[in-house]
């Protein structure tokens, strides 16, 4: 296993050079480009918000509108890195072929990179949940838990 991790360290500029070109093609054709990721979170909260009072469900919670919106963010991460590494091996076919590296690059690659988008729309649900009166008693745990949501996602992936 550290011989494995060894590599990867020894390889972690292919690694950053994976993560830039993934970012790059993920908001090549977007005219917003890394917009898109405060957008559609911001988006994502105005619609459930809007639901949450037209139809009145709150579960019997004030803050269930808060808890939903961050499930939902998290599970996007997780589900954009399934998504994106159904396609790292295979995407990457020229590059297996012609050069030699640890496998788990590729997925890692593709994690890191929706890390950074994952980050992004972080940002927005931070501003969300600070407007809402949120209060952040367990602030210290989010970095573990990122990394071990991270974990998780390269690990499926």
């Amino acid at each position: 296993m550290s011989g494995l991790l060894q590599e990867v360290y020894a390889r972690r500029e292919l690694v950053w050079i994976l993560v830039v070109r993934n970012l790059k093609i993920r908001y090549k054709s977007s005219i917003l480009g890394f917009f898109w990721s405060l957008i559609v979170p911001l988006c994502m909260i105005l619609i459930y918000a809007t639901f949450a009072s037209i139809l009145k469900w709150n579960l019997g919670r004030p803050d269930y509108l808060q808890f939903l919106v961050t499930g939902l963010i998290v599970w996007q991460f997780l589900v954009m890195c399934l998504n994106d590494s159904l396609y790292a091996v295979a995407g990457n076919a020229n590059l297996i072929k012609k050069t030699s590296f640890p496998r788990i690059v590729l997925p890692l690659a593709m994690v890191v990179a929706n890390l950074i988008n994952f980050l992004l729309t972080c940002l927005v649900l931070v501003i969300y949940l600070v407007s809402m009166k949120m209060s952040f008693s367990s602030i210290g745990w989010i970095p573990l838990i990122v990394l071990t949501h991270c974990a998780l996602c390269l690990g499926m992936a």
